[in-house]
């Protein structure tokens, strides 16, 4: 009988160090998969800055050698089309990562590289393209801290 109650316990035991084991690995791949979501998401918003820049950075391009009012509106409009990716981005990146330092970081990078453009003449754009990398790069640390812990 002791035999049969031993044995009744020991599976027991057995099934429940199981089902935790499995629950556990469950959360990590959860997390796991999170954290891709979240780079993923994080890449996308880097590539969307540095694309709003390029944009930006043509658009004043044309504007020093005073390009035609046709190549200036389709530079407006890319720059524009730029700007929409990118808060489309931040977006995204929001949702995979809820309020936190990362998301704090990637709103006060979008803010500064949507300021540059800026009609306050050259060294002011100088100044905020210069405030937009930094913005960058410290978003890109937020995300490295987030998706390391």
């Amino acid at each position: 009988m002791i035999d049969v109650l031993i044995g009744a316990a020991a599976a027991l035991a057995g099934s429940a160090l199981t089902g935790w084991m499995q629950l556990r690995s469950t959360a990590r791949a959860e997390r796991t998969a999170r954290r891709e979501r979240v780079v993923e998401a994080a890449g996308e918003l880097s590539a969307a800055l540095r694309a709003h820049r390029e944009e930006v950075f043509a658009r004043i391009r044309l504007e020093r050698f005073e390009a035609d009012s046709e190549h200036q509106a389709g530079a407006r409009r890319a720059a524009w089309a730029s700007q929409t990716r990118a808060s489309d981005a931040l977006d995204r990146l929001h949702l995979r990562a809820g309020p936190s330092r990362l998301v704090d970081a990637a709103e006060a990078a979008v803010d500064s590289t949507v300021t540059l453009w800026d009609e306050r003449g050259v060294p002011d754009r100088d100044r905020l393209g210069d405030e937009a990398r930094a913005a960058h790069l410290a978003f890109l640390d937020a995300a490295a801290k987030h998706v390391a812990r």
